[in-house]
């Protein structure tokens, strides 16, 4: 299991995001601090608060959870 910690700031982010986790293979947990969410869901990721970085887990085989971190690069959506 790894966490990331991820912002999400805009409509177009959000959709990468899902699509990205959706992809993966991987088990995807997604907390604001308060609770968890599966990130495969729109409507789950959307009850969270999205002002703050949010943290993620990613549960699956190392070279999914290396894509997984790659694509999150790629689409700017890791927290600095």
């Amino acid at each position: 299991m790894n966490d990331i910690s991820v912002s999400l700031r805009s409509k177009e982010q959000i959709k990468d995001f899902i699509r990205i986790n959706t992809k993966s293979g991987c088990q995807v947990d997604v907390s604001d601090g308060r609770c968890y969410i599966d990130g495969k869901s729109l409507l789950g990721l959307l009850s969270l608060a999205l002002l703050k970085p949010l943290s993620v887990s990613i549960i699956g085989e190392d070279a999914n959870i290396t894509k997984v971190f790659e694509a999150y690069r790629d689409h700017n959506l890791l927290a600095c």
